[in-house]
Parts: structure tokens; sequence; C-alpha cells
């Protein structure tokens, strides 16, 4: 009986948190089911990170970017 178990069991795929911009929801569907242009982002006040896609994303403010130390800066000039 075991060994039937083990041939017929398929394992579950991933699941992960998908924003669905269509009907302004947060779903779950398989990893293997996203497509190119699927980032992964946090939504403010949402705990958890989501997949959305790129293209049906607004921004509702101006990124915020610390700025870089000056001592930071010359070193990635050395970088590059």
């Amino acid at each position: 009986m075991n060994f039937l178990r083990r041939l017929l069991h398929r394992p579950h795929p991933e699941l992960v948190r998908f924003y669905d911009a269509t009907t302004k929801t947060v779903v779950r569907i398989p990893k293997a089911e996203l497509r190119p242009g699927v980032v992964l982002v946090k939504a403010q006040g949402d705990s958890e990170p989501m997949y959305a896609d790129a293209a049906a994303l607004k921004i509702n403010s101006e990124p915020y970017h610390a700025s870089l130390p000056e001592e930071l800066r010359a070193d990635i000039a050395k970088l590059a």
C-alpha cells in the first residue's frame, strides 16, 4: 500500500502571494506560473512580501534613497 501512495503522490506546488492588479487582491498561485516581468515587492502596511507585475504597478510617492556618504562614493568610483 505504501508503494502505491508513493507512486501516485504528486508533490504540492510551492504557492506564493501574487498581487492581481485587475481585481486589486492578493491571491496565491504556484511559483512556477510566475511570468517574466514579475517582481517581488513589499507593500506599505503589509508584513509579507508578494509578487506583482511590474508593468501594472504605480508609484504613489517619490522613491526614498538616503544619500551615500562621500567616502563610500569615492570607494565606489575607485571600483568603476
